[in-house]
C-alpha cells in the first residue's frame, strides 16, 4: 500500500516516511507520524512493526488492507481508511556463477542479492546447491546495489550459514536494542 511503519518512541505505531507517490497510502491522505492505531481491526497497542508485517503476510491475498489512523497535526479522531493493495511481479533476486578458479584448488561461487524480497531464500539455497554441484568451495556474497527490502528475508537467510546465532540487532527509536537471530534446524 506504499507506507512504512515504525514506533515511535512512546511505542506506538506511526506512518514513518512519507507514502510512496501515487501509492493506497498517499491517496487516503495518510502523513508522516500519523498513528496507526489498528491494522485489519487489530488494535497495535503493544506491537512491534514486524508484527504487523506479520499479521498482513498472512493473508497475502487480501485485495484490500484496512488502518484506523489518528493524525499527528490535528488530533483527531480515529478514522479508517481501506487501501487496496497492487500487486507486483517478484523477480528472482539471486544471480549466481562460478567466478574464478585458483591454482590452489579454490573454486570461488559469485552470488549477487539485488533484493530482500520473498524469494530470497529459497533462489539463495538454489544457488548455493548449484554452485556446491559445480565444485565451489568458497563463496562471495555481493550486496552492492542491493536496495533492501523485506528485513525479515533479510533476517532468514542468516540462517543458511549459521544456526541459532544473532543475525542482527535493530535499536529503536528509544534505544531499546532487539536481537534478531537466526533459525535453528534450517
Amino acid at each position: 500500500v506504499g507506507v512504512t511503519l515504525m514506533p515511535n518512541p512512546e511505542k506506538e505505531i506511526i506512518v514513518g516516511a512519507p507514502p510512496i507517490a501515487g501509492s493506497a497510502a498517499e491517496k487516503a491522505g495518510m502523513k508522516v507520524g500519523d498513528k496507526v492505531v489498528a491494522v485489519n481491526g487489530l488494535r497495535t497497542k503493544g506491537r512491534t512493526a514486524f508484527d504487523i508485517i506479520d499479521q498482513i503476510s498472512e493473508n497475502p491475498n487480501a485485495r484490500t488492507i484496512s488502518m484506523t489512523l489518528q493524525s499527528a497535526t490535528t488530533g483527531e479522531e480515529e478514522r479508517e481508511v481501506t487501501m487496496d493493495r497492487l500487486f507486483q511481479e517478484i523477480k528472482n533476486p539471486v544471480r549466481f556463477k562460478i567466478s574464478e578458479e585458483r591454482k590452489d584448488g579454490t573454486k570461488v561461487g559469485f552470488i549477487r542479492i539485488s533484493e530482500f524480497n520473498s524469494l530470497v531464500k529459497a533462489n539463495l539455497e538454489q544457488a548455493l546447491d548449484s554452485l556446491k554441484q559445480q565444485g565451489a568451495n568458497a563463496y562471495v556474497i555481493d550486496l552492492r546495489m542491493n536496495g533492501g527490502g523485506a528485513f525479515q528475508s533479510a533476517v532468514e537467510i542468516s540462517s543458511l550459514f549459521f544456526e541459532n546465532r544473532i543475525a542482527t540487532y535493530v535499536v529503536d527509536g528509544s534505544t531499546a536494542v532487539l536481537p534478531f537471530k537466526s533459525a535453528s534446524g534450517q
